[in-house]
């Protein structure tokens, strides 16, 4: 008996389409709709940056002036005053600027006391939240040689995709 190829090849194709259909009918999550998914992409924002204030303020120490934290393209008027003068009176100071991760949620703190400067890295990567989970991140200090201010602009990636640098950072 022959066999026209192009049944098998049709048949196959036919079977991956229906089992996906299958699959996604079989999923019971609810359909959300594009204003839905902005506030909750908003409200997971919004946890993470209360999350980030609450690891930052936990770990700085309190003899330092606090800065402030600056989001991505946020206005950083008024840390960049407040840098600026502690800098000009030779106060300890600490800022927080939040960085684009690519998978991740990413906060620079910039630490300035008399012992120098440093750097501390709240990365969130390998954490999702869900109900049942509250946001978390990583802490690492790195030190740093001296402080970058970067223009509230976007840059673009090695691979030339538009993101946003942090306002304050450290060359290591």
């Amino acid at each position: 008996m022959f066999v026209n190829p192009g049944f098998g090849i049709l048949t196959s194709l036919l079977i991956g389409v229906g089992a996906c259909l299958y699959l996604v009918c079989l999923d019971s999550r609810p359909w959300l709709s594009y204003a839905e998914m902005t506030t909750l992409r908003e409200q997971q924002a919004q946890m993470w940056h209360a999350e980030a204030q609450s690891t930052v303020l936990g770990i700085v120490p309190d003899r330092l002036r606090a800065c402030g934290f600056v989001a991505l393209g946020a206005d950083r008027g008024a840390a960049m005053a407040c840098v600026e003068h502690a800098e000009r009176h030779q106060l300890p100071y600490w800022v927080a600027s939040e960085a684009q991760g690519i998978d991740s949620h990413v906060w620079v703190v910039v630490l300035k006391d008399a012992d120098g400067t440093s750097q501390l890295l709240l990365d969130s990567y390998g954490w999702e939240t869900s109900p049942s989970r509250r946001p978390h991140f990583g802490v690492t200090e790195v030190p740093c040689e001296a402080i970058e201010v970067h223009a509230a602009v976007q840059v673009k990636d090695s691979d030339g995709f538009p993101m946003h640098q942090p306002a304050f950072d450290c060359k290591p």
